[in-house]
């Protein structure tokens, strides 16, 4: 991330509006080109006067008139196709489960009435009305998203997302009830005209990438990622070579790549896996939004010679539907389960518990892997570094990826390089499911009862990070269990003071406990991979799960 400050801030200001305004410029100077290639009364006259210059004067007609044609013809046509109806969610089948569910949420919430005042941006608990809080819950708990005509907002054709599902209303006054208690507060019947935020149903909004960003910066550092990660001893994998075909930029390493991959979806780079002693665990990666690996380069780097040395194998999984590329969308979480499954059986990994490591919206992916039964018992230790699945339960995350409005030079940074980007706008809307992506603390704390040391769980965060409320996630993964407000207690009862105790911050990693919490001050999101100190401490981290006593 960048560091905030106003010089950079007006660089990466100007920086954006450069590439924004390549679009438009390339519309009207090829229209002001064309205009006098069309002009025929006039045309001998500019062909003796030589008007276009010897052919290399050409070459700026012919990139602004490819920015213009990619743009007209390609990015606005696929506008669409990005905002087509988001596929429906899985439901949670029963009331025990939707009930768990809600009760959860709220116990791992301090502030129930922040909580849902962030959902209705910003409205407060006051001005609400009972059948908007029946609209949230059919949404949280099954799946049913409608605008209301009587909310003022029309009528988009009614259910948006719930498909067949059945609502049982007596259900929802049963949950309305609940949430009032927890709140302290009742609503007043009827509807207040204001609508939630519920992302997965609302236009993707991106900003347009012109075809220079795509080619010179994405293939550039995708190109020379390949060649780092290849000189370290990778090996790439590859569903097809057709699939060289179905992401943009193109990458010539798909054509040249022999290894093919069990995955339909996936691409990976692979280190292979030597080592004989069956208490080696190897390392499965699992990126963030970004550029792809070439932000990682540094981490891996650091990390290989304890590879090596004890021949640890690692597999670097690409997501590059959050690679900033021009790619298929993301399938459903089954089926990335599926396939990440057939790739730990392809080389033999499904017993040997890898360390599974992941950064940001790489814990998306993790959450999946846990919550399916069977893929859960192929993992080892695990390692969040700036998780965002112990936080897509409340409103923050997509409120400040999404919605927020950026001011210093990271949020800005944020902003257009991730938020805006086409691609990463469908994933983190039309394809995302705040349930099926959501890891309770229930899902990790109790991996180091089972599984001892292979069941160690990480988690790392960034004191400073822009886009998760860190004071809140590792205060919920921290609580204590005691009678007196822990996991039996009711978090929203205590007092500030209780809630927020900031103990955790100090706490030292030690490699030893089921789950550990470690609070990086003076970090924003990502930037444990760019700080040489905390990069460290992550590989030490990786070298002691890898090898476990």
């Amino acid at each position: 991330m960048l560091k905030d400050g106003p010089l950079n801030t007006l660089l990466i200001r100007l920086g954006i509006l450069v590439l924004r305004l390549i679009a438009p410029s390339s519309i009207i100077y090829t229209l002001f080109r064309l205009s006098h290639l069309l002009n025929f009364a006039s045309y001998d006259t500019y062909k003796n006067n030589n008007t276009f210059g010897p052919p290399y004067v050409l070459l700026p007609d012919i990139y602004l008139a490819l920015e213009a044609a990619f743009y007209l013809l390609f990015a606005l046509p696929r506008s669409y196709i990005l905002n087509r109806a988001a596929p429906a969610p899985s439901p949670l089948k029963t009331a025990q489960e939707r009930r768990e569910v809600l009760e959860r949420t709220w116990d791992a919430t301090p502030e129930p009435r922040r909580y849902l005042e962030g959902y209705f941006c910003g409205l407060s608990v006051k001005v609400l009305r009972s059948e908007d809080v029946r609209d949230w819950l059919r949404w949280r708990l099954w799946g049913v998203f409608s605008k209301r005509k009587e909310a003022g907002h029309g009528d988009d054709g009614g259910d948006d997302g719930g498909g067949d599902v059945v609502v049982d209303e007596d259900e929802v006054n049963d949950y309305l009830s609940y949430t009032e208690e927890v709140l302290g507060h009742r609503f007043r019947e009827g509807r207040s005209g204001r609508s939630f935020m519920a992302v997965t149903h609302e236009p993707v909004v991106f900003v347009h990438r012109p075809l220079l960003w795509y080619v010179l910066f994405i293939g550039s550092a995708d190109t020379l990622a390949c060649v780092m990660l290849w000189m370290y001893g990778f090996r790439f994998y590859r569903p097809s070579r057709w699939t060289f075909f179905k992401s943009f930029p193109l990458r010539p390493v798909v054509l040249l790549s022999s290894n093919s991959a069990p995955s339909e979806t996936f691409t990976y780079w692979m280190l292979p896996h030597t080592s004989k002693d069956p208490k080696h665990q190897p390392v499965m990666f699992v990126h963030g939004v970004g550029v792809g690996l070439h932000f990682y380069l540094p981490f891996l780097r650091a990390l290989l010679p304890h590879c090596r040395a004890h021949g640890i194998g690692i597999i670097c999984l690409e997501v590059n539907q959050v690679c900033s590329r021009i790619t298929n969308a993301l399938p459903a979480p089954l089926q990335i389960v599926a396939e990440i499954n057939q790739i730990l059986e392809y080389h033999g990994w499904q017993h040997r518990r890898p360390v599974l490591l992941t950064h940001s919206y790489g814990s998306v992916i993790a959450s999946h892997l846990l919550y399916d039964i069977g893929s859960r018992e192929k993992f080892g230790p695990l390692i969040f570094a700036d998780p965002v699945c112990f936080s897509f339960h409340p409103p923050d995350v997509a409120f400040n990826f999404l919605r927020r409005k950026p001011k210093s030079a990271s949020e800005w940074q944020l902003w257009y390089f991730a938020s805006m980007d086409p691609d990463v706008g469908r994933c983190m809307t039309r394809r995302f499911r705040w349930q099926e992506s959501s890891l309770w603390r229930q899902g990790v704390e109790g991996r180091g009862k089972k599984y001892r040391e292979a069941g160690r769980v990480t988690v790392l965060l960034s004191g400073k990070d822009i886009i998760t409320d860190v004071e809140t996630t590792g205060a919920y993964l921290t609580r204590s269990r005691g009678k007196d407000g822990g996991s039996d207690g009711k978090w929203y009862r205590q007092s500030m003071a209780e809630r927020m105790d900031g103990k955790w911050k100090e706490r030292k990693w030690t490699g030893k406990e089921g789950l550990e919490v470690v609070y990086l001050p003076g970090l924003n999101h990502a930037e444990i991979f760019e700080e040489e100190r905390e990069r460290a401490l992550l590989v030490e981290i990786v070298k002691t799960y890898s090898l476990p006593a």
